[in-house]
């Protein structure tokens, strides 16, 4: 049968369902991804959020939240607020009343029907006590639970639910389950029966593109043979589908922008149907395949395809197998529990017989409360939406929920005015899942001119808006934010951290390289607000030129980037002068880097393997570690201690060895600090006296100052610094303004730091020496039993001369991995050619391989130290990093197979022995030596 075959283009709108509901939320908050909050939520309608507590507030304008970061609560305008979330409890309370009553504003209520008349109905309703409604708000009531036919209702979050796709794909708010991202799904066994009723309400505020499938397993084939509702094209449809038969059927047209659907559903899995009626029961869809006797999965699948979808009510029941009987939807009907219907003109109550009496004419037929499925209440303007102004709607934990306007908020409730009944309703904060906002009410358009708008970022929130005039008082920042969202604005507390937003800049650095020359890339999207001659217009931001290679630069630990020309370096730190600081003199442990000005040759490529091996430190410079890194022009790097600088020279220790190197040939310097070996032991936080708050102006020119605030006033934000002085930063010349902690934060991430000193691994080396070495030892690294990499590198000498390992193949070869600046190296080197000797007519051959170093440099150390082996150039690091040489020395021993049989790392006193014993466990007999000077 053709999936097409029964394709009706039928266009219905649905009324309420009339089965109980479960909790219902209308909230459409923007990037509240994540899990549920543990704390109470704001979320705004600008996209921004804020975690804290509802405060006392009078009048339905504003809603007054208080936040821990700030002095003061703000009072956010009504119509700015998209929802407010409070974390879930962990066991959702029952409805305690025997009914579910539903208003013709869509307002859901548990309790008892006290009593019926032409004009009012009057209801029990806990914890409100006797509520008198307007009967014409009434659209409908019925059982609130069904004992013993009841499965499921909710959705009451994600509990229960796995994700099938992206794990974010989904997100409660309320209790509704939402997806923005498309190819996101979830399951969940729901358990739903061979024979169900289905009551379903999904929404969406974008053109959808969804699945819900019903009676599935954990694969994805049994959402293919599942019974679905489905959007085709701009129809909403039901879908019935087995291996060899499928069959579908429109149940609305999905049209516009935003939507909804009521689904009323009866699903029989053993004869294979699936029909969708409205609310008096007329058929929608009729849709049937082969049927699947036995037992089937009892899962339910929720897959967004694209744009929005969000399910706000699901509930499932065992069913009989008998459709309701069609109703008359212009008249008044009861429902009995057996399906029949009884129409009338009007249905009261009689409390004393507790019965519901439907009249027709001067006729009236009984039907006693306790056998009522449901009643549905007839009007003149039954068709017409209620129209009656509601900005907010209460979700409460219970599922119940009501709309209105907000009369005030005290004593930890919120009183809401609700169409139809009398008086405020009273709703204790700590009975409530959710508040909505629902209309723009009457909040101000956010101000296109505001001066320097931004977004203030902290953990558990997200504000737009500006920074307004402030100063520094002892319970208060100088930091005051004024949300576009809010009628007030209020100070930061002291101490807090975070930072505000004007323009996400993308890094100019790596860490590979410190300062480039390269413009700051602009995203095709980042505006900013002019007002000229009055009017508002919207101009490209004009990112500046990052700092530039070639520019005087301090880098400071804290972050701080100043410019500033160095005179001279001493025991005690750093002589400068600059134009924005009044002060001449930086201790060494405040200073991270300093550029001379002097830039280096662009085709100076430093990647990831020569970074980490420049950065090593051996295990034998442990205790006396370089502090100082240089760079050259030319891209040379050279570790040691510096001793001084003056106009002239540079003065730096190296391997106990004093060496004068010209100013004019030094790019950069980089201090490599002990404390930041320990990647364990963070960094001492700096002291803040009490009261003060420690803010960091990023310029957009890449500049960064670290003062202690203490005004804001005419956009200039004004402090004091431990290094520079007196600080005047303006803010429409910043990207971002850091403060507290995030300020240690932001520089940890920054590319010049880095540049840390980190520990060369430990070797396993065996204690025992001599001829009793351990002949195992060695055998510790993965690269053991393996083939070892094959290469070619030039030999040192004439440039004519090369080595390739896969000619030595029956031998025995020693690599030994090493660098003339590599102190270990120096000390390993002498045992390793002279084991080598020993074994040298055994078939031993040893090839020096040299990390990246000139001929030059490498023949006049090895004529220093009567070192006579045989040098391999490896001039990238590319052999060194087929080999994990990222910590040199290393000795590598390989097999007449070509396999790598020993690795050792580093240098101590018995590495000969171990050598050797390494040698004699692998060497064969009757190997020779490969002639390496061909």
């Amino acid at each position: 049968m053709s999936r097409d075959r029964r394709l009706a283009r039928t266009s219905t709108v649905f009324a309420a369902a009339w089965l109980a509901v479960a909790p219902l939320a209308f909230a459409q908050e923007p990037d509240a991804a994540g899990p549920p909050p543990s704390v109470p939520v704001l979320f705004l309608t600008d996209g921004g959020h804020l975690s804290g507590a509802l405060a006392d507030s009078e009048g339905p304008v504003a809603v007054r939240w208080s936040a821990a970061p700030f002095v003061a609560p703000f009072d956010f305008f009504t119509g700015r607020v998209a929802a407010i979330h409070w974390p879930a409890p962990k066991d959702p309370p029952t409805p305690a009343g025997d009914l579910l009553f539903e208003t013709t504003g869509g307002d859901i209520l548990f309790g008892s029907l006290v009593d019926l008349t032409e004009k009012a109905v009057v209801l029990d309703v806990p914890p409100h006590g006797r509520l008198t409604l307007d009967r014409s708000r009434l659209r409908r009531f019925a059982p609130a639970r069904a004992e013993g036919e009841l499965v499921y209702v909710g959705p009451n979050g994600l509990a229960g639910w796995k994700p099938s796709g992206p794990a974010s794909g989904w997100r409660e708010e309320g209790a509704d389950l939402l997806s923005v991202v498309a190819g996101s799904a979830i399951r969940a066994d729901l358990g739903v029966p061979s024979r169900a009723a289905i009551e379903l309400e999904v929404s969406w505020s974008n053109p959808p593109s969804f699945v819900i499938a019903f009676g599935v397993g954990e694969t994805e084939a049994s959402v293919h043979r599942a019974f679905r509702i489905e959007v085709w094209d701009d129809d909403l449809v039901a879908v019935a589908e087995t291996n060899n038969d499928a069959d579908v059927a429109s149940i609305q047209k999905v049209e516009g922008k935003a939507g909804r659907a009521h689904i009323l559903a009866f699903l029989d899995r053993e004869i294979g149907r699936f029909v969708v009626v409205t609310s008096e029961g007329r058929k929608l869809a009729d849709v049937q395949v082969e049927g699947r006797p036995g037992k089937s999965p009892g899962g339910v699948s929720l897959a967004n395809a694209g744009g929005d979808v969000r399910v706000e009510r699901l509930r499932i029941s065992r069913w009989d197998g008998a459709l309701p009987a069609e109703a008359d939807a212009a008249k008044s009907h009861v429902q009995r529990a057996d399906g029949s219907i009884v129409h009338g003109d009007s249905v009261t109550f009689d409390p004393a017989a507790k019965a519901l009496v439907v009249a027709v004419g001067k006729e009236s037929t009984r039907v006693r409360l306790d056998q009522t499925a449901a009643v549905r209440l007839a009007a003149p303007d039954d068709a017409r939406a209620d129209d009656s102004p509601r900005t907010v709607r209460a979700v409460a934990r219970d599922g119940s929920r009501l709309s209105g306007m907000i009369v005030k908020i005290t004593t930890g409730a919120v009183w809401l005015r609700v169409p139809g009944f009398a008086d405020p309703l009273k709703l204790p904060v700590d009975s409530l899942r959710s508040l909505h906002g629902l209309e723009p009410g009457d909040a101000p358009p956010i101000p296109l001119s505001a001066e320097n708008p931004g977004v203030l970022e902290m953990e558990g929130l997200r504000l737009h808006g500006r920074l307004v005039a402030g100063q520094k008082k002892p319970d208060a920042s100088c930091l005051v934010w004024q949300p576009f969202a809010s009628a007030n604005a209020s100070p930061l507390r002291p101490g807090v951290s975070g930072r505000i937003v004007y323009h996400e800049a993308k890094p100019v650095e790596t860490p590979m390289g410190l300062g480039s020359s390269r413009a700051r890339p602009m995203p095709m999207n980042a505006m900013r607000r002019v007002v000229i001659n009055g009017k508002v217009v919207m101009k490209p931001y004009q990112a500046s030129v990052a700092v530039e290679a070639g520019r005087r630069i301090i880098h400071l630990r804290t972050g701080d980037t100043i410019v500033a020309d160095v005179s001279k370096i001493d025991e005690q730190g750093v002589w400068f002068d600059s134009p924005s600081s009044d002060n001449k003199f930086i201790p060494h442990e405040k200073i991270k880097a300093v550029e001379l000005g002097r830039d280096v040759r662009r085709t100076v490529v430093l990647n990831r393997t020569k970074f980490d091996r420049l950065l090593t430190l051996p295990r034998l410079q442990k205790g006396s570690p370089p502090t100082h890194l240089l760079r050259s022009t030319n891209g040379d790097y050279l570790r040691g201690r510096v001793v001084g600088m003056d106009d002239k020279n540079l003065q730096i220790e190296v391997r106990l060895d004093n060496r004068a190197v010209p100013r004019d040939r030094i790019a950069r310097i980089t201090w490599l600090h002990p404390d930041e070996l320990d990647p364990a032991k963070p960094p001492a936080s700096p002291t803040v006296p009490p009261g003060a708050t420690r803010v960091q102006s990023v310029r957009n020119d890449g500049i960064r100052l670290t003062f202690l605030a203490d005004r804001f006033e005419g956009a200039t934000l004004s402090g004091k610094s431990d290094v520079i002085g007196i600080c005047r930063s303006k803010i429409g010349g910043v990207d971002q303004v850091l403060f507290g902690s995030a300020i240690e934060s932001a520089a940890a991430k920054l590319a010049v730091h880095q540049w840390k000193l980190h520990n060369a691994p430990d070797p396993k080396f065996a204690r025992e020496s001599g001829e009793g070495a351990d002949p195992s030892a060695g055998a510790e690294s993965e690269l053991v039993g393996k083939p070892a990499p094959d290469f070619t590198l030039d030999l040192l000498g004439d440039g004519k001369k090369t080595f390739r390992l896969a000619d030595a193949k029956g031998s025995v070869v020693i690599l030994d991995f090493w660098a003339t600046w590599c102190g270990p190296c120096l000390q390993a080197m002498p045992q390793v050619e002279r084991v080598a000797d020993e074994f040298k007519e055994r078939g031993v051959t040893l090839i020096a391989v040299n990390l990246q170093e000139n001929p030059d440099q490498i023949n006049a150390l090895l004529e220093r130290r009567k070192l006579h082996p045989t040098v391999a150039l490896d001039r990238d690091g590319a052999v060194a990093a087929q080999y994990k040489a990222v910590a040199i020395p290393q000795t590598v021993v390989i097999d007449r197979e070509g396999k790598v049989a020993r690795l050792f790392v580093g240098s101590s006193p018995d590495l000969a022995d171990k050598l050797r014993a390494a040698l004699k466990a692998v060497l064969p007999d009757g190997s020779k030596p490969v002639d390496v000077k061909k």
